[in-house]
């Protein structure tokens, strides 16, 4: 979490064939709702395989206000990710 509480990374595996990673937010009232999505590749031609290899994606995320005392939530877990402007 950047000074102002409004900005973090959030880093995220992808496949080679993939098109990247896309980092979304819902905030709340009293949270902050983090979730992530594949974004789609190149269409592979016949007989064209993927390598089998995971590449890593660093995403910037920047909130519309501070974290503050909201609780920043994973969306697929649903667990609680930091409290008042710490993170884990």
């Amino acid at each position: 979490m950047d000074g102002a509480g409004t900005a973090f990374t959030v880093d995220a595996g992808h496949g080679a064939c993939d098109g990247g990673v896309a980092v979304e937010v819902l905030e709340g009232a009293d949270t902050v709702v983090r979730g992530g999505r594949i974004l789609p590749g190149a269409t592979l031609r016949g007989g064209e395989a993927c390598p089998a290899i995971m590449l890593k994606a660093t995403v910037p995320v920047t909130l519309t206000r501070p974290l503050g005392n909201r609780v920043l939530i994973d969306a697929v877990s649903g667990a609680a990710l930091g409290h008042g402007g710490r993170t884990r």
